[in-house]
């Protein structure tokens, strides 16, 4: 080792504790007087052997004494890496001791007493240390030599698993949260007996049976945290964690058992030495109403129920017409007039002109990831279909009965196609309402899975809410009436009617051209992991590059002196076009869970 940033391993040795540890001491920059320097062991100071003796399968290990080099000559150090220290042989204030609380002492004595601190002084002055976010793989050796140490962070490294062998026996406490462990069957088969509370949040366990905690092994173990881990069987955890004798605290949220709707209570009647659960104290009232709910079993599967209320300020995609001037109004008088004395009934309305009609839904969905065209689709029409392709040329007209289903039919074929592309879980839709400004859905779904680690998957990747556009456009058929008998009056009135064609307009609907209006995701659904058992928020509706889609604008009179800074207003006669808020959606997200009274 050459400098104070370089660990103690060589290149393409894992790293381990120890050599953290090493680096760590290494650090603190100890003043030359001190023996540390001189003694030729821990990669400068230390040599040790740790090597437990006695039988490793199952016998009890002790580490075999210090062998301590000589001292030798402070002034001419063997071994003196001068980048760690001062040449006055003073303490830095800027040195980090937020690793240990002890290493502030040690400072300390080294200043006062430098000729203590050796190799053994080292290890035994040390009873707390936090090994953090050093990129450790192993425990390695020689921290087990450290007689004194109570309490242990490994939180932040790259464990798979931990040697129980290699640990202090006087260890106490140990975290481990953040790392990769997936076993814990070698720390199990051995480990220190004192201790009393094990950290293993955030890591990737599977399973707590009694192979991975058995009570047996544990006789002192009072806390457990175990959040944010992979564990889905509750009734295999539970009856784990009731064989542990000593057990009062448990944190477990995160897991995708904590879905359950009545996990809270089933592990409070299971495991009935606990006092805490999740870091709330279970109460004399809550354990008698938890015997009674878990006595009606386990459920076997999670429904959440997902509420869709309200689409407010979406843009009018028909506007009407601007009010006409002052001579269009008259020159429309009088053409009223006209008509009125030639007999003619006419109104306003052209008999073919097409009638469009917008509808609107929701598509709601897991797992897709936001922007772009949904899942299983060319464009933004569900199906692959182009919502402005020219309508289809019109061969005759169907009876009204299938005119009026058309849409329907279509629509119900398109969305059937989307659904089946999409991927699993499948997406739910709303019921199709015309527009409105606010439109209320007021429409439940209910995921029900008893995929519990998907579920939780899914949670936190959000639920993706996608709004579609429905239009069907009406257009009017002239179609030649069939021959049928008359009477002879009614030949006698129609011979009158000179010029009259004897034809029909109907009606015909096409098929619809839906388009994806916009999309919103709602995120923030780890809180039902823990615990959580409702969520109501207002979401935003963006386009594809993430613009929040313009709402309905609103007239107000004069220059539009309240317009936001960030739009501009049009400004006609007097009246200026402004937007108003944002399309939002409102969504309502709930968990059942039994009631706390």
């Amino acid at each position: 080792m050459t400098n104070g940033t370089q660990s103690a391993e060589g290149p393409g040795v894992a790293r381990t504790v120890s050599s953290a540890f090493i680096d760590l001491v290494r650090s603190l920059c100890l003043p030359q007087a001190a023996p540390w320097h001189t003694d030729t062991s821990l990669g400068g100071g230390m040599s040790m052997v740790t090597e437990r003796q006695g039988n490793m399968r199952g016998g009890t290990t002790k580490l075999s004494p210090l062998k301590r080099t000589k001292p030798g000559n402070p002034k001419q150090p063997k071994q003196l890496d001068m980048a760690l220290v001062d040449q006055d042989n003073t303490i830095n204030d800027d040195v980090d001791v937020s690793w240990s609380k002890d290493a502030a002492s040690l400072l300390e004595i080294s200043r006062q007493k430098p000729w203590l601190i050796d190799a053994q002084f080292v290890l035994n002055h040390f009873k707390c240390m936090a090994v953090v976010d050093k990129q450790v793989q192993n425990v390695g050796h020689e921290i087990g030599a450290m007689e004194n140490l109570t309490e242990l962070s490994l939180t932040g490294n790259n464990l798979t698993s931990i040697d129980g062998r290699l640990l202090p026996d006087s260890l106490e406490v140990l975290h481990a949260l953040a790392n990769k462990i997936n076993d814990l069957t070698s720390l199990s088969e051995e480990h220190p007996v004192p201790l009393m509370h094990l950290g293993l949040g955030y890591n990737q366990l599977s399973a707590l049976d009694t192979v991975q905690l058995p009570a047996s092994k544990w006789p002192f173990l009072i806390s457990l945290d175990v959040t944010y881990n992979d564990l889905t069987d509750l009734n295999e955890t539970t009856r784990t964690l009731a064989a542990l004798p000593q057990l009062k605290s448990l944190v477990a949220w995160g897991n995708p058992f904590v879905l359950l709707s009545t996990y809270r209570e089933h592990v409070i009647a299971s495991v009935q030495s606990l006092q805490y659960l999740d870091s709330s104290r279970i109460t004399r009232r809550e354990f008698q109403a938890a015997t009674g709910i878990a006595d009606q079993g386990l459920d076997t599967c999670v429904n959440l129920m997902v509420d869709v209320t309200t689409l407010h300020n979406l843009a009018n995609p028909a506007p009407p017409p601007p009010p006409p001037t002052e001579d269009e109004a008259a020159d429309k008088k009088k053409d009223k007039k006209k008509d009125k004395k030639k007999g003619s009934d006419d109104d306003d309305e052209d008999p073919m002109a097409s009638i469009k009609t917008f509808k609107y839904y929701v598509v709601c969905v897991f797992g897709v990831p936001l922007g772009g065209p949904a899942p299983g689709t060319s464009g933004d029409a569900p199906g692959g279909g182009d919502a402005g392709a020219a309508a289809p040329e019109v061969d005759g007209v169907g009876s009204p009965e299938t005119a009026g289903a058309g849409e329907d039919q279509a629509e119900a074929a398109q969305l059937d196609t989307v659904e089946a592309a999409r991927p699993e879980p499948e997406p739910v839709k709303t019921d199709a309402l015309l527009w409105d400004k606010d439109m209320s859905f007021n429409k439940q779904f209910t995921f029900s899975t008893g995929q519990l680690a998907r579920c939780k998957t899914a949670l936190q990747d959000g639920i993706i809410f996608e709004v579609y556009e429905s239009m069907v456009e009406s257009i009017a058929v002239v179609v030649e009436q069939e021959p049928t008998a008359e009477s002879a009056k009614e030949k006698k009135d129609k011979k009158k009617k000179k010029g009259e064609e004897d034809v029909q307009i109907v009606r015909k609907d096409l098929p619809p051209a839906v388009r994806c209006v916009g999309q919103c995701k709602l995120t923030g659904l780890s809180s039902f992991l823990e615990g959580e058992s409702a969520l109501e928020q207002v979401l935003t509706l963006t386009d594809d590059s993430g613009k929040d889609i313009a709402g309905e604008p609103i007239a107000v009179e004069g220059d539009a002196p309240t317009a936001p800074a960030d739009c501009e207003a049009e400004t006609t006669e007097g009246m200026a076009q402004i937007p108003d808020t944002p399309v939002t959606l409102g969504v309502r997200i709930r968990l059942p869970r039994p009631s706390s009274e």
